[in-house]
């Protein structure tokens, strides 16, 4: 069936991971799990496109970049925390 299968909405504090907060990260371990109930949801749909928007990619109050790439990276440097790394094939 064509159409939107699924949509959230994801709060994402830095120290949600334990590199970045350290101790800290424990005051956000519902979201954590909330998080990780999300991924199995979201991975059972099976959707052949996924949409992210994020606050964080360049934007304008008349416009949001659409980007296309093979793939994507970043870090946490700017957390203090450059060894965390991803990548992913999109």
């Amino acid at each position: 069936m064509p159409g939107i299968v699924a949509g959230a909405l994801c709060a994402h504090p830095p120290i949600l991971l334990a590199e970045v907060g350290g101790f800290e990260s424990q005051r956000v371990r519902a979201t954590a799990e909330a998080m990780r109930e999300l991924d199995v949801m979201l991975a059972g749909h099976r959707a052949d496109v996924a949409v992210v928007i994020s606050p964080h990619s360049p934007s304008s109050m008349t416009s949001l970049p659409v980007r296309h790439a093979a793939r994507v990276a970043g870090d946490l440097a700017r957390f203090r925390a450059p060894q965390v790394r991803v990548e992913a094939v999109v």
